[in-house]
């Protein structure tokens, strides 16, 4: 199941988007979410394990905006990084939506 091209948080909508921004060639990033456009970017050649699981974390960083959550970029990080895995195996282990993995 290929991954979806919007998702909806607290009635908002984020547009995913399969394209490597300029930032992201500079740093080495494979995913970036952008508050100002509600957009979230994907690397677009990352294997579908990963586009997932970078899915999830950018969703999370999402999630964390739109409530309001302020930590430090750091601080931000490690939260989403350490939530990342463990939201990602629930999803996977209970086979919910296009977190399942390939059939």
């Amino acid at each position: 199941m290929p991954i979806p091209k919007t998702v909806l948080i607290a009635g908002m909508t984020f547009e995913i988007i399969e394209e490597e921004t300029r930032s992201m060639v500079e740093t080495g990033a494979i995913g970036e979410f952008h508050r100002e456009t509600q957009k979230i970017y994907l690397k677009p050649d990352l294997s579908p394990g990963l586009k997932r699981s970078t899915l999830i974390h950018e969703i999370l960083h999402a999630i964390f905006y739109t409530f309001g959550v302020q930590l430090t970029h750091a601080e931000e990080e490690r939260c989403v990084a350490g939530l990342e895995s463990v939201v990602f195996r629930w999803l996977q282990d209970n086979k919910i939506g296009w977190v399942r993995e390939a059939e």
